[in-house]
């Protein structure tokens, strides 16, 4: 599963829309859902943003390994 794949999941494990999702991270929706296609790369800026938002391990949105969600 790649890290874009992680972003949709997590945002489906919160249960919100692509826009409540993306206003909350300050991205646009069409960014987010070309990020959820695999039409654009995820860097580290939006890992950072994703982690400190919504509680979410950065080192499982790069690795898959561990928990989805911090303690």
């Amino acid at each position: 599963m790649s890290a874009n794949q992680r972003i949709k999941q997590v945002r489906q494990a919160l249960n919100l829309s692509q826009a409540k999702f993306a206003k909350a991270i300050s991205i646009s929706n069409g960014y987010l859902a070309g990020l959820e296609l695999g039409n654009r790369k995820v860097n580290d800026r939006l890992i950072r943003l994703i982690s400190i938002t919504f509680n979410v391990s950065s080192h499982w949105l790069k690795t898959g390994n561990g928990d989805m969600f911090e303690e």
